[in-house]
């Protein structure tokens, strides 16, 4: 830098301030800008997985007594069945989503799911049908 008396070095250093404080701002966007996108994929993950379980349980019903389907639970995912009734609960444990998708049968048994495999069976209980896992 030149210093003269005209203030050119205190014109210099507001101009590279303010260049400086333009950059800072932009990657504050952009990093705020990827953990949205980041928490809005977590949250999908979540909703496929609660959707997989509710068609699980209505393909069961529909199909009537006897029917079975497998259901697979990733890992770091809770479900719970009928809490509250009528709904499957997604709980992602490592990211802290949590998402309710309603199912259709009304005689679904009260269960907590951890990652696994299951199986989703139609059977019959007091002369009607109850989906059990």
């Amino acid at each position: 830098m030149f210093f003269d008396e005209n203030g050119q070095a205190s014109v210099e250093f507001l101009f590279i301030t303010l260049i400086v404080l333009i950059l800072i701002g932009s990657f504050t966007s952009i990093i705020a800008n990827e953990q949205n996108q980041t928490s809005t994929g977590n949250l999908a993950q979540a909703r496929i997985t609660g959707e997989m379980a509710a068609e699980a349980i209505n393909t069961v019903y529909t199909n009537g007594v006897g029917y079975s389907v497998n259901l697979t639970v990733p890992n770091n995912m809770t479900l719970y069945i009928n809490s509250p009734p009528g709904y499957v609960t997604v709980d992602s444990l490592s990211y802290g989503q949590n998402v309710s998708v309603k199912f259709i049968p009304i005689n679904v048994q009260n269960t907590t799911l951890t990652t696994g495999n299951y199986i989703v069976n139609n059977t019959i209980s007091n002369n009607d049908y109850f989906i059990t896992f």
